[in-house]
């Protein structure tokens, strides 16, 4: 049987942590302004830092009853068997299945379930480990999740699959670049009436005052190997069970010749990220690892000059994942085994190829 936790709230009027047993992990985030009824995660990952399983909620979200999180619950299906015997159980495994005579050895862990801003959950929705919801999507009740929801989509069904979108593309694409769910207490009250009025009408007034920064301008980014796509990871230090040594591990071993460059920041006002981020520089000497101070007030800078975000655990997330979706930048879940798959370590290779 996979470990399951149970919880309800009603709202969250402050950013949310919800934390599982006494052991400070934190098995998920949910943003202001978010809902929700009944909620089961299932897992079979456990505590260690590289497997540590996670689910974040955007603001403004509305989740129903019922619903279940089904976060590496997978079974391996290209072995020669799926389930456990116990004839080759192991009791001195660290990993729960090899405990329980399961084989996982390859498979691919999907450790992570992410849930935008603005989005509707419906009864009993069944959400699969890896799947991200776009903002502003709708899931069905009793639709069963097993792939990424683009941004506005309206999905039911097992598997669930787009039936609709919810507006046009142009709306849809206005609405991701206001960002409204990010708004101040005082710019949502002003917005009241616009809000609850006509959604083209609502774009085309608060469109035009959207101000991004340039993409890629150079300005906030001083590449180590130019030429080399981009990977941003941001220290994780506040996390009780962090992931840094992990990524960094995956990074090193997916990328030995320096095919990419990894930008590993940090905040310099935060003690805690200060003090280990003086340890690791004496441990990391490659030219393709470039250590970078930033305040957290200005970490769009260094999203709008990336190619990619890796994702954590922290509250933070969710809204380093929304900014990197308004500058293109793609995402890579630090909390997956492994970070690097097969077809992305041959993307990002790719990248480096055409610009040379």
């Amino acid at each position: 049987m996979c470990p399951q936790i149970q919880f309800e709230y009603v709202s969250i009027d402050r950013a949310c942590i919800i934390q599982e047993g006494d052991k400070g992990f934190i098995c998920g985030t949910a943003g202001k302004g978010s809902y929700s009824g009944k909620l089961s995660v299932y897992n079979t990952v456990g505590y260690r830092p590289h497997r540590a399983h996670n689910f974040q909620v955007g603001r403004y979200s509305a989740l129903g009853n019922d619903i279940q999180l089904l976060i590496d619950v997978n079974h391996h299906h290209g072995a020669v068997y799926q389930g456990r015997i116990e004839e080759f159980a192991s009791q001195d495994s660290e990993n729960i299945q090899e405990r329980m005579g399961m084989w996982t050895a390859g498979m691919h862990r999907r450790g992570q379930i992410m849930i935008g801003s603005d989005c509707c959950i419906g009864n009993r929705a069944t959400i699969f480990g890896g799947v991200t919801i776009g903002n502003g999507a709708v899931v069905g009740a009793d639709a069963v999740v097993t792939k990424d929801v683009p941004p506005y989509a309206i999905v039911g069904g097992n598997p669930a699959r787009v039936l609709s979108y919810r507006f046009s593309p142009e709306i849809i694409e206005g609405l991701q670049q206001i960002a409204w769910w990010n708004w101040e207490e005082k710019e949502l009250k002003a917005a009241k009436e616009d809000m609850q009025g006509s959604v083209e009408a609502f774009v085309a007034k608060y469109l035009p005052r959207v101000k991004g920064l340039p993409r890629k301008s150079g300005k906030y980014l001083t590449k180590q190997m130019p030429g080399t796509p981009t990977i941003l990871f941001f220290l994780d230090a506040e996390d009780n069970f962090p992931i840094y040594e992990y990524v960094l591990g995956h990074f090193l071993y997916s990328f030995p010749k320096g095919e990419a460059e990894l930008v590993l920041a940090y905040d310099p006002g935060n003690e805690k990220q200060k003090g280990l981020m003086k340890m690791l520089k004496k441990e990391i000497r490659e030219k393709f690892i470039q250590i970078c101070p930033i305040a957290e007030k200005d970490e769009e800078k260094l999203i709008s000059e990336v190619d990619y975000l890796i994702t954590t655990r922290v509250i933070q997330n969710m809204w380093r994942v929304e900014r990197a979706g308004f500058y293109g930048v793609k995402c890579i879940s630090g909390v997956d085994e492994p970070v690097f798959k097969d077809e992305l370590i041959l993307e990002i290779r790719s990248l480096k190829s055409e610009t040379e």
